[in-house]
């Protein structure tokens, strides 16, 4: 089995620490308004908007390390760990994330007690993560699981040829569209 390196996910990684930058952007932008109209409460909204931004990138940085892994290593960041000193490999479950919030992925601990956790959404190439990881520990074949050739000649399907907006999505669609309105 060959090296397997983490690839961070470019929405779910990249886009929330661009929205943050936004967002401490626009903090800083009502800090230095200067208008006569309450000062104080720009500030405030300003100030909570970099804290959070800020608390966000450390979350996202702290929880989706570069992960490597070959046959006898798994290294997070610099932090380098032997195969052999993998007490327990969960690969499915629910984990914490933030304070609020958890995510499916995968929990490794550790003989010395430490526990390291690899976050499905915040990687694009997890697949491939979790299959290495089994195929190092658990000894199991590795396969790679391909495209499966599906027969739809018995189905019935049929073609929706009205209006967009008079289908259930459509109808989601605008129901969400007004909501925001």
């Amino acid at each position: 089995m060959e090296q397997v390196t983490s690839k961070r996910h470019f929405f779910n990684f990249y886009g929330i620490l661009y929205l943050c930058i936004l967002l401490i952007a626009f903090g800083i932008f009502s800090i230095l308004k200067e208008e006569n109209i309450d000062r104080g409460i720009f500030t405030l909204i300003g100030l909570t908007l970099i804290s959070i931004s800020i608390y966000i990138c450390y979350l996202q940085f702290k929880n989706s390390p570069k992960i490597t892994i070959d046959k006898r290593n798994i290294q997070f960041n610099s932090k380098v760990y032997k195969i052999e000193d993998i007490e327990e490999l969960s690969l499915m479950g629910r984990y914490i994330f933030s304070v609020t919030s958890t995510l499916d992925g995968a929990k490794i601990t550790f003989k010395d007690g430490s526990k390291r956790y690899i976050f499905d959404s915040m990687y694009s190439n997890t697949s491939y993560i979790k299959t290495s990881l089994d195929y190092n520990v658990n000894n199991n074949k590795y396969h790679v699981v391909g495209k499966t050739k599906v027969d739809l000649s018995s189905e019935h399907l049929y073609d929706y040829k009205g209006n967009f907006i008079f289908s259930f999505r459509g109808l989601l669609f605008l129901i969400c569209i007004s909501f925001f309105i």
